[in-house]
């Protein structure tokens, strides 16, 4: 019996395991949820307690909460773009993002700012979040407009893959291998190998390890069930709680 991994892998049958994105999105609507009842609790304790000036000037602490929370949700709009700031500029692709809906939101931020900094007794903790937001969101913008210039030069799409129609001598066309050796069922014959780049040997050819391999393969297919052991849907459900709920 092969104790390979890829083996290993196909006699434990089928597993489900969650990726350091879903873990880390979990735990972020975990701390957003405990963010919002704590300052839910906070606001309303502050309402109760401390009366208006009877002219409707809020409390000294009234005040001092309120622009508390501004500069907090300023600084959460900045947390919040950093990571697709660095992504998109360390990948140098426009990936999913769309141009023309920043291009209706970036000028909106704007138009936001100035209708709410415009009317009077406004404090500037209110406009500062939307301000911020416009200008990320505009460095965002500036950096998918350069990055699909490139792109368009290099003759690949906004995920990095090549275009069909690539004008000859881009930058992809190069380490597109024009044919692949086709071996058909024959396993007696070598894998295909390709140079390793900057060491000048070939990756050794070992046919005699991959024909055990894929029977090693194929007898824990045959061996592993089809179908898994039924559980009721209340069982079930349950573990799909857990599972989403999982850290």
């Amino acid at each position: 019996n092969c104790e390979c991994e890829p083996c290993e892998a196909a006699r434990a049958g089928p597993q489900v395991n969650t990726t350091p994105e879903w873990k880390l999105a979990i735990a972020l609507a975990w701390v957003v949820l405990i963010h919002l009842l704590l300052c839910l609790f906070i606001t309303t304790i502050l309402l109760y307690s401390s009366p208006s000036s009877p002219d409707g000037v809020p409390a000294d602490r009234v005040f001092v909460w309120t622009t508390f929370l501004g500069l907090c949700s300023t600084s959460l709009a900045f947390i919040q773009y950093m990571p697709q700031l660095l992504h998109t500029y360390r990948t140098k692709l426009v990936g999913a993002l769309s141009i023309p809906a920043m291009l209706i939101q970036s000028p909106g931020a704007a138009l936001m700012v100035y209708i709410i900094a415009s009317k009077p007794g406004t404090n500037w903790t209110s406009w500062l979040v939307y301000a911020t937001a416009g200008c990320l969101q505009a460095t965002l913008l500036t950096m998918c407009l350069l990055w699909k210039a490139r792109q368009k030069r290099l003759g690949i799409d906004d995920f990095g893959n090549p275009l069909p129609d690539a004008p000859e001598g881009s930058h992809f066309q190069h380490h597109i291998p024009s044919s692949v050796p086709d071996y058909g069922s024959n396993l007696q014959q070598p894998i295909y190998s390709a140079p390793i780049v900057g060491a000048g040997t070939e990756v050794a050819e070992e046919p005699d390890r991959v024909v055990a391999v894929t029977r090693a393969v194929e007898d824990a297919i045959e061996s592993t069930p089809l179908l898994p052991e039924q559980q009721s849907s209340s069982e079930t459900k349950q573990q799909g709680w857990r599972k989403w709920l999982a850290l």
